[in-house]
């Protein structure tokens, strides 16, 4: 289910999220607030921990997709900083992808200013309705930090081609021995890295 665009919310900040989560189906957080909602969103290739902070007097609406709760190997922070920087380059296009430098934890946020304009719940559903690619083309991705024979220049190549956004005649041999790993056998296995020490599961978001 989604929401009607044309339904207008003029009260606060707040109750245009509420109204548009309820809409898509999505449960908030029994530990959310007027100023932090959090919920998880889906999408075809997972479920995300997912935050809304609002700054009402701002009129600010900002949220944030954590991407890497499932921790990964500190000695591949470099790997993931990379393909952020790529990402971000490649892909990004409304919201962006960031690092969490105290935790490690990746993130994808975006944010809408409404200044003078009305509350829009068309508006907050967009934000919703926008993370599909962005989330997803990550996922692709990110499912290769383990591999330490795969950079992320390759990974996130491999990844639009999977999402029918390159050419797949305009790549390199390690690109495409990426695919054929994809396809031979789906993601590439957990190397003994993760035995190691690992970025926390859930790192905390506060208000600003």
């Amino acid at each position: 289910m989604r929401s009607d665009p044309s339904a207008s919310a003029h009260g606060s900040i707040h109750s245009a999220v509420e109204r548009c989560l309820q809409a898509f189906g999505y449960q908030m957080d029994p530990t959310s607030t007027d100023a932090d909602i959090r919920f998880y969103c889906h999408t075809d290739r997972g479920t995300w921990r997912s935050q809304y902070l609002v700054h009402e007097s701002a009129r600010i609406l900002c949220l944030f997709i954590f991407l890497t709760d499932d921790g990964y190997p500190i000695d591949r922070q470099g790997w993931v900083v990379e393909l952020i920087s790529r990402m971000n380059d490649a892909i990004a296009v409304l919201g962006n992808y960031t690092l969490q430098w105290e935790t490690g934890a990746a993130l994808y946020r975006y944010a809408v200013d409404f200044g003078e304009r009305d509350i829009e719940l068309a508006t907050v559903s967009d934000m919703l309705d926008s993370l599909a690619f962005p989330l997803d083309v990550w996922q692709r991705a990110y499912r290769h930090v383990h591999a330490s024979n795969i950079s992320p220049a390759d990974a996130l190549q491999a990844s639009r081609i999977e999402e029918g956004v390159f050419d797949r005649e305009n790549v390199n041999d390690a690109t495409r021995r990426v695919m054929f790993s994809v396809v031979a056998g789906g993601a590439i296995p957990h190397s003994s890295a993760m035995e190691h020490e690992t970025t926390p599961a859930k790192p905390p978001l506060t208000l600003l």
